[in-house]
């Protein structure tokens, strides 16, 4: 179709018209872009077909442009594509003790616009199925609510410290669903019955907590630690709490001659009236030995018997008898720090099972508040701890297990299978 050729306007002649045909001529020559601000040219059909804007032109000029007419235009409206999107193929979840961690994939289809990530937290009704989502736009009414809409296929759901009534890491139940640029959303992945669980981890306080009750005896061999586990001067006095070492913490038989460095024990380790009559056993200083009635209370002045008093090495083991001294005979209490030369009591002067009965504690101690202890049954407390190899918890009864290295934490069920891991995945 050829242009119409528009002539040019005459300057109308001068006259009673003259004004009202100028006004005219300048409307038509703005409109026509010959005079004026381009932008209030008009825009003519030829152009918007020329341009792709309308796609064809039937009719002539008598009637009104309708699009019930006719003749008339069609407007060249790219067509919409309203094809539910594909349901997801997979979605996987992973968590810390505040994250949890989503990742999902989809087939192909052209026109992707977001995904939306549905969420329901688990509560503690048993009653109640938390792993349903009913879908209901912002009704949310059975707690299962849209919480994102990202663009990719990976999802970080920062939920917080979480830790349910059980002290374990909070459960929520998740979904998603695809949704096209023409505002279109497709099936859900998993089945709106069945949502994919993500469970925060336990806090690490709360993994420390377990610890404490992680080491017990069962779990220490007999005979595990010995001189060859302790270092020397490891056992010092300031390193044993007041009162710690009691009759009901040393073996019978544990403490010998052989036990005792030479001069360990002086008069200043003993304290007065600690050495009592039922304190030596029946026998042990016999007639031939003491005169009769040469030692008496009456007969020894307080602070009598000294160390100088003893000669070196009058008292040996074939002077005690047997047994003669153990626990019943030595007072609760009696033998306390300040009673011990310091570097007396080493690694070579401890049976292997010397130890195990024993509870060892910071000076400072004071449960649940400061200090450290290690008692008889395994039971220990400390403040921090450094591990420099791996540290494994492990449960009793099921087999499932935690491990955690500089690098990584990984999470394996009670099969062995892991199901988490954190930090290093190589």
């Amino acid at each position: 179709m050829s242009e119409t050729k528009i002539p040019a306007i005459p300057e109308p002649p001068q006259g009673a018209l003259y004004g009202f045909l100028s006004a005219v001529k300048n409307a038509v020559e703005v409109r026509l872009g010959l005079r004026g601000d381009k932008l209030d040219r008009a825009v003519t059909l030829r152009e918007l077909f020329s341009s792709g804007v309308i796609t064809g032109i039937s009719g002539g000029i008598s009637a009104p442009v309708s699009s019930g007419s006719a003749w008339g235009y069609t407007l060249a409206v790219p067509p919409v594509d309203l094809t539910p999107p594909p349901a997801p193929t997979s979605l996987t979840t992973g968590a810390t003790w505040s994250q949890i961690f989503l990742e999902w994939d989809w087939g192909t289809y052209s026109n992707h616009d977001v995904t939306e990530i549905w969420r329901r937290q688990v509560g503690t009704d048993p009653a109640v199925n938390y792993g349903t989502c009913s879908f209901d736009g912002e009704a949310y009414s059975d707690g299962c609510q849209m919480v994102a809409s990202p663009s990719g296929k990976v999802w970080q759901d920062n939920v917080g410290d979480i830790v349910n009534a059980t002290g374990d890491g909070q459960e929520y139940y998740y979904w998603v669903r695809l949704k096209s640029s023409a505002g279109v959303t497709g099936d859900p992945y998993p089945s709106a019955a069945a949502g994919i669980l993500g469970t925060l981890t336990k806090d690490p306080a709360h993994a420390l907590a377990l610890l404490n009750d992680a080491l017990t005896a069962n779990e220490i061999k007999l005979g595990a630690i010995g001189s060859s586990e302790l270092a020397i001067d490891a056992v010092i006095a300031n390193k044993i709490a007041a009162n710690a070492v009691t009759v009901s913490k040393i073996l019978n038989g544990a403490i010998n001659s052989d036990k005792i460095a030479a001069n360990a024990v002086t008069a200043g380790q003993i304290a007065t009236n600690a050495i009592t009559a039922d304190k030596i056993l029946a026998g042990s200083v016999s007639a031939t030995k003491i005169a009769t009635d040469a030692i008496t209370a009456g007969k020894i002045a307080t602070n009598a018997i000294t160390a100088n008093k003893i000669l070196a090495g009058a008292v040996t083991t074939n002077k005690i008898l047997a047994g003669a001294i153990d626990a019943s005979k030595i007072t609760a209490g009696a033998i306390t720090s300040d009673k011990i030369l310091a570097g007396a009591v080493t690694a070579n002067k401890l049976l292997a099972t010397d130890i195990y009965s024993v509870t060892m504690q910071s000076t400072n101690y004071s449960a649940g508040t400061s200090g450290w202890n290690i008692d008889k049954g395994g039971n220990a407390e400390f403040n921090s701890g450094t591990f420099r190899g791996t540290l494994s918890v492990k449960s009793a009864t099921s087999g499932a297990r935690m491990e955690m290295t500089n690098s990584t934490l990984r999470v394996y069920d009670s099969a062995g299978t892991l199901r988490v891991k954190i930090g290093d995945l190589s």
